[in-house]
């Protein structure tokens, strides 16, 4: 959402414009769903997918790392 608004004391709304339209997710408790680029000139937003993704957890990858280049 994109407000102009008067300045002063007591800033009063003169106009509201949507800047997206589209199954977007919500902001939730806790998650950060956007965030805005340094510039100010782009968003980054999470969108729903269909596609099915796979998370891999990798525990003690350093460990592996170092034994993988030898260097135990």
């Amino acid at each position: 959402m994109e407000a102009r608004l008067t300045a002063g004391f007591e800033p009063t709304v003169i106009s509201r414009d949507s800047l997206f339209s589209g199954p977007y997710f919500g902001h939730a408790p806790q998650i950060t769903t956007y965030d805005v680029s340094r510039d100010g000139k782009r968003f980054l937003v999470v969108k729903p997918s269909d596609e099915q993704l796979q998370l891999v957890v990798t525990l003690h990858w350093s460990s592996e790392l170092a034994a993988r280049l030898g260097k135990n």
